[in-house]
């Protein structure tokens, strides 16, 4: 304990904190550095001590680094630090605040520097000379900073795709298992089809309930379906004009031709052009549609005459 206690005035006088400052006058905005050299016992720990942001009021620390460890002696070391400081109020800034930590003591240092702060110098006389404000810079496109919108784009087309999959799938799967429940019922006669189906049509007077383009939408489905069960003609997804066209091609027979013809165009007109037909009209076009089935009907001998052939 003894030489504990006689060794600690020996440390304090080897001891020296020494700042110094360059360049010490800068304008406003303009960087300086304050070097800090600590001289201490080779065998004892130190380190530069300042306050976290601010060296003094209006002074703000940039960085700090210990940029150099030597020997001096046999017995003293040095550290140097560059400390990076900045001020953006034009004044007199005394440097205290300074201090360093050896062997667990605090010491402050020897001096304090003096920062010269100046506002940069204007030429009034020369108004010419200014610069006006500089536009506003563009950053640098950096994609990752869209990659979460990308990501998201990406999310909402898979989403969708996926969607418009399923649903392909599951209306195929409906329309199968429809084909495969038709096929498992024996299918009526298409005329006996056609014409039941009119005469149910005829019933509902859909035209008395303000239901008219229901009524001729009806209409030409049933015949549609007559269509493909007589001449094997796909109707599901034509148009009125692309049905006639096949019926013509298949069917030589002008007045069935004509007759087509007329409901088809008829029933457009209604469902499409928002025309309102007359009462008689929509009894009119039903007797039509009805002859239209009627007329090839064939008759019983030519039935019989077609299961001997078969």
């Amino acid at each position: 304990m003894l030489s504990l206690l006689l060794s600690l005035p020996l440390v304090g006088q080897e001891v020296r904190v020494i700042p110094s400052l360059e360049p010490t006058k800068i304008l406003i905005g303009e960087q300086t550095t304050l070097q800090v050299r600590i001289a201490h016992p080779k065998d004892a720990a130190a380190r530069l001590i300042l306050p976290k942001d601010t060296l003094v009021t209006g002074v703000e620390i940039m960085a700090v680094a210990l940029t150099d460890s030597v020997e001096v002696t046999d017995r003293i070391r040095e550290h140097v630090y560059s400390v990076t400081l900045t001020a953006f109020d034009s004044a007199n800034y005394v440097l205290n605040n300074i201090q360093a930590m050896v062997a667990g003591e605090l010491y402050d240092a020897n001096e304090a520097p003096i920062l010269v702060v100046n506002t940069v110098p204007v030429d009034l006389t020369q108004p010419d000379t200014f610069s006006d404000i500089k536009e506003q810079w563009k950053p640098d496109f950096v994609w990752k900073d869209y990659l979460w919108i990308i990501i998201t784009v990406l999310a909402v087309l898979l989403l969708a795709l996926g969607g418009y999959f399923l649903w392909r799938y599951l209306k195929k799967r409906k329309e199968t298992s429809n084909v495969e429940k038709q096929s498992a019922e024996p299918l009526a006669d298409p005329y006996e089809e056609a014409l039941r189906s009119m005469e149910q049509l005829r019933e509902a007077r859909l035209w008395e309930q303000n239901q008219v383009k229901e009524y001729y939408t009806t209409m030409t489905d049933i015949l549609r379906r007559f269509i493909w069960r007589v001449y094997g003609i796909d109707t599901a997804e034509k148009t009125s004009g692309e049905i006639l066209e096949s019926f013509h091609s298949t069917v030589d027979n002008q007045s069935l031709q004509n007759d087509l013809r007329k409901i088809l165009t008829t029933a457009d007109i209604v469902k499409f052009a928002k025309y309102i037909p007359m009462p008689d009209d929509n009894i009119s076009l039903m007797n039509a549609s009805v002859s239209f089935v009627k007329e090839q009907k064939p008759e019983p001998e030519d039935k019989e005459e077609e299961q001997k052939q078969s």
